[in-house]
């Protein structure tokens, strides 16, 4: 299990952000296209996610919960912006 981590000033094109079973990460500037942008498994809590772009994803965020911690973020042309799934 990591924890704290961030993961920022990113260009991921045609990929993902899948975290599972971690805690505490900060997830900012990052520009992601792909199935789903930024999946946050069971387990998974975040300090922040913010100012990030998804684009073209299938998803752009699927996540359990802790939708106060997305601020700033900016979506175009998903099929979905943000997906809430019990797990």
């Amino acid at each position: 299990m990591s924890s704290e981590d961030v993961i920022m000033n990113n260009l991921i094109s045609g990929g993902s952000i899948l975290l599972y079973d971690t805690r505490d990460h900060l997830i900012t500037g990052n520009t992601i296209t792909g199935k789903v942008g930024l999946d946050l498994g069971e387990g998974v809590t975040v300090k922040g996610v913010s100012k990030n772009t998804f684009k073209n994803c299938g998803i752009g965020i699927r996540t359990h919960g802790q939708l106060e911690k997305f601020t700033g973020n900016k979506y175009s042309g998903n099929k979905v912006n943000i997906k809430v799934v019990k797990y």
